[in-house]
Order: structure tokens, then C-alpha cells, then sequence
């Protein structure tokens, strides 16, 4: 399942869909687009963290965060 969760209510929304696939373990892959403060990102992070057994994060080599 792909979902483009461009914040912390797309994750939790993407959970609350994936929380009705009896599965074994879910597995989140997360990136933030460009020009997101680095709070933002953070909080993906820790909201993703909280939902799947495990996440992978991946950033752009040339990506830029604003402060």
C-alpha cells in the first residue's frame, strides 16, 4: 500500500486504513519533501515511529530543510 502522507494527519489517516490489514507486520517507508522546518520532519518521524513496526526514512542527498 502507497500513500503520499505529506504530514502527521496523512500518516495517521494511512494507519488507520492499514490498521484493518490483518498482517504480520507493517513496514513504513517515509520521506519529507522539500522546504519542510526540520520540527516537521521530526514529527513524521516520531508519528510513523509510533504506528509501524518498522520504518525506513529516506532523504534526498540534495534536499534542503528550512530552519
Amino acid at each position: 500500500m502507497v500513500d503520499y502522507a505529506d504530514n502527521t494527519a496523512g500518516i495517521e489517516a494511512t494507519w488507520d486504513m492499514l490498521s484493518k490489514v490483518n498482517v504480520t507486520k507493517k513496514v513504513g517507508v517515509i520521506a519529507s519533501g522539500g522546504g519542510r522546518r526540520v520540527k516537521d520532519t521530526t514529527n513524521l518521524g516520531k508519528v510513523a515511529a509510533k504506528k509501524f513496526d518498522k520504518i525506513i526514512i529516506r532523504q534526498h542527498k540534495n534536499f534542503e530543510r528550512k530552519k
